[in-house]
């Protein structure tokens, strides 16, 4: 009988250590878990502000590169009248002038938004700068060159405003269509009158050669009455 109880005794303390044993193995199990998820989580936002950084370079260059190109375009015409640029394709190929000139390798897509769905800056209705449609906050808070200084502290990228600045003697399309429609013509006016102006050098001249052959010089009118008497 006491050996039985012995056993019995046994048996139960073999059982609770058993027992404390899978407890505090299911609490290391769940401490496991949540520290995982912890890491998981910190690892996910540590990857998504590494592309989101990567994402503000990009941005950085592209505008960078659209100022450069449009400061080119406006650069390569006279101080005193300027065409107007309302594309962002008069970037890749300049038809202003005779040959070839590119100010823009290709259109480059916004970073953020994955399209080139530039907003424009514009001054006269013409093109003078660019900037993203996305509201999403930047992390890049300062830090910039000098070219870019004006973008610190920005609230969202609509604010990062890449741009240049310039005169107001700019002309619009239609303005440069209506100038050359009225060069066009005077054109036509000043070809009308040169004859006229011509015929009538002739007519002078013929008269004074007739003055001349008669022997006397005198004034076409004078010499026609002196013959009439």
């Amino acid at each position: 009988m006491v050996t039985k109880t012995m056993q019995a005794q046994q048996d139960f303390k073999v059982h609770s250590r058993l027992t404390c044993s899978c407890g505090f193995t299911y609490i290391w199990l769940l401490l496991f878990i949540a520290f995982s998820g912890i890491g998981l989580s910190v690892a996910g936002m540590s990857w998504q502000y590494q592309v989101r950084a990567e994402k503000e370079k990009q941005l950085l260059f592209v505008g960078a590169e659209f100022r450069n190109a449009i400061n080119s375009y406006y650069s390569t015409m006279p101080d005193t009248v300027k065409s107007c640029l309302t594309s962002l394709n008069d970037l890749l190929i300049d038809k202003r002038k005779p040959g070839i000139k590119r100010h823009l390798r290709k259109i480059y897509l916004d970073p953020m938004t994955g399209k080139a769905d530039w907003n424009f800056v514009t001054q006269q209705g013409c093109i003078v700068g660019i900037f993203s449609r996305s509201t999403l906050t930047p992390y890049k808070k300062k830090g910039f060159n000098l070219a870019d200084a004006q973008l610190a502290g920005a609230k969202n990228y609509k604010e990062w405003v890449f741009s240049i600045s310039i005169s107001n003697n700019l002309k619009s399309p239609e303005e440069i269509s209506r100038s050359q429609q009225s060069n066009e013509v005077l054109g036509n006016d000043v070809s009308a009158i040169r004859p006229s102006v011509e015929g009538r050098k002739l007519v002078n001249e013929n008269k004074k050669d007739s003055s001349t052959k008669s022997g006397r010089i005198c004034n076409p009118g004078d010499c026609l009455k002196k013959k009439e008497k």
